[in-house]
């Protein structure tokens, strides 16, 4: 991973450089950028592409969650959270 965005920052910045960056002043749109492109770097990307584990989220666990064990709730939730302050 670090490798690859030092490729797709042209070697302007690496991973430690994004993840410090991330703690002082939260993800810029450049890192954004960077990231983007780093993740889907010919066939060696880390992004995870959407799979029929979604599918699976989106119309078994979702629909039924109200009924879920508290513990699964309480995780989805705060993944949620997270999701939604990410960008913040």
């Amino acid at each position: 991973m670090n490798d690859h965005v030092k490729s797709a920052s042209g070697g302007a910045k690496d991973l430690d450089a994004l993840q410090l960056e991330n703690v002082l002043e939260g993800v810029t749109p450049e890192s954004r950028q960077i990231l983007g492109r780093a993740a889907r770097l010919r066939k060696a990307g880390w992004f995870k592409s959407v799979t029929w584990m979604e599918d699976v989220a989106r119309d078994i666990v979702g629909p039924d969650l109200v009924n879920a064990d508290l513990g699964l709730r309480e995780l989805v939730e705060d993944l949620f959270t997270w999701a939604s302050n990410a960008g913040q």
